[in-house]
């Protein structure tokens, strides 16, 4: 009887612990999914930030040409140009620093993908924030011409 209790008890410890790491596979990858849909969506801005660098640079070249132009207006494409430049920036070195394949328990496997979560999520940011400044300043310029 002592040994068919220590039977079923084995099987039970098998299957909380089966049941824990397929809890942890799962929420693996839910963040693997979050975070290629984080990429997916970004990535295809990237050709829109080159884009707005290119228009931003010329206003501001026309800005220094114009020898009556507002300086302010100058400094905020300049600022406009450094976002830009770090929106693309970010997202190179997020790009080049992320791990597909992963090493480690589970737990730390779930912890380096919330920490890429985030930093994708920032990159995200950074590239939405930058685009909006952009068509901005290049609104402003041309109401203001």
């Amino acid at each position: 009887m002592q040994k068919f209790a220590l039977c079923w008890l084995g099987i039970i410890i098998i299957i909380v612990v089966a049941a824990c790491q397929s809890d942890q596979d799962k929420k693996i990858q839910v963040l693997k999914n979050d975070i290629q849909v984080l990429h997916d969506e970004v990535m295809p801005k990237m050709a829109e930030i080159a884009d707005l660098e290119g228009k931003v640079k010329a206003q501001l070249d026309n800005l220094i040409a114009d020898s009556l132009s507002d300086e302010n207006a100058a400094l905020e494409c300049q600022e406009i140009l450094a976002d830009l430049k770090k929106a693309d920036e970010g997202m190179m070195q997020w790009m080049g620093a992320y791990q597909m394949e992963l090493n480690g328990t589970p737990e730390e496997q779930i912890d380096y993908l919330q920490e890429e979560k985030a930093k994708i999520e920032m990159v995200k940011n950074d590239i939405l924030s930058a685009i909006e400044r952009g068509h901005y300043a290049l609104q402003a310029n041309q109401e203001g011409a």
